[in-house]
């Protein structure tokens, strides 16, 4: 039962993202919730094409949406992680 609640929440959750507009608030969306237990740090544990197909978008929007958030100073990346910036700890 545990395991059954835990994927109906998942697929929840991967139908709440989708149904954000906008690549880059989606993204930060995504970032957010897989962020670990300082709430900044993002482990990659698949590839980014896997990341981009899981959320709904082409891996190039993810690619755009990540540089442009590099680039704005929102995120820091890293070989396999992601680190929050503007996040209140």
């Amino acid at each position: 039962m545990a395991l059954l609640a835990r994927e109906i929440m998942r697929l929840r959750t991967q139908l709440e993202q989708r149904n954000i507009r906008s690549a880059r608030n989606r993204v930060l969306h995504f970032l957010a919730l897989d962020a670990g237990a300082d709430g900044r740090t993002v482990l990659l544990h698949r590839t980014l094409k896997d990341i981009a197909a899981e959320l709904g978008l082409t891996h190039e929007a993810l690619y755009r949406a990540l540089a442009d958030l590099a680039a704005d100073g929102e995120i820091k990346r890293f070989k396999n992680k992601i680190l929050l910036q503007n996040v209140a700890v």
